[in-house]
């Protein structure tokens, strides 16, 4: 009871923040100088990364393989997350940064639901797995490309970056994923195309491994 709580609960705040970086990204501006006493957004986010750090500790005393619990999956979206949520409160800045790494928690979904009984034959699990990853994916890759085009290259003064909205992004890797890439919404970055060029490789190969494994389980 005690492992479905925790489970429960790491998820929904891991969504609700998801849902605040939403809120955040759907203006074009990846950096702004608010207040963080008069941003609630700001505000909530640095209550669930209190959690979040929290957590990683426990997590950390626990882990009997400390080596690899450093270097799963989960452990470096916390690096990505918690560490500048604290840094712009002393910046007095609201950083969107990496924010949008919070997506890869959607590929817990499959082990809530198994946990809610909701899902019960290992088709469904497996159906529910291929799913949960693509999305997760899709948001991820989202908001990397968001984040690159809105700042631009390093290497060029930031300089040839372009206003993009979050939602705009999640458009355009999906277009992309899919081969269809209408050209309406393009990287302008050297970093955004040389990461779609990877991303479209890996989203490819991941897709068509999962959905092998999917046909034949």
């Amino acid at each position: 009871m005690a492992n479905f709580l925790q489970v429960v609960l790491v998820f929904v705040l891991s969504i609700a923040s998801l849902v605040i970086y939403f809120i955040d990204s759907s203006t074009e501006t990846v950096e702004s100088c608010d207040q963080w006493s008069e941003s609630p957004t700001q505000q909530l986010d640095l209550a669930f990364n209190v959690f979040f750090m929290i957590y990683f500790f426990i997590r950390f005393i626990a882990a009997s393989e400390k080596l690899f619990f450093l270097v799963e999956i989960f452990s470096l979206v916390d690096y990505f997350t918690i560490p500048p949520s604290f840094v712009a409160i002393y910046l007095n800045r609201n950083w969107l940064g990496l924010r949008f790494t919070r997506a890869l928690r959607l590929m817990t979904i499959p082990d809530v639901l198994q946990y809610l009984n909701i899902l019960k034959t290992s088709n469904s699990i497996r159906l529910c797995q291929l799913v949960s990853t693509l999305i997760s994916v899709w948001f991820t890759g989202a908001g990397f490309v968001h984040l690159v085009e809105n700042s631009g290259d390093p290497f060029a003064d930031f300089s040839n970056g372009q206003n993009l909205t979050y939602w705009e992004c999640v458009y355009f890797t999906l277009v992309t994923m899919s081969t269809v890439g209408y050209g309406d919404v393009k990287c302008q970055t050297t970093i955004g195309r040389l990461f779609m060029v990877f991303f479209i490789l890996g989203a490819l190969v991941r897709g068509t491994n999962e959905m092998f494994h999917y046909l034949i389980t």
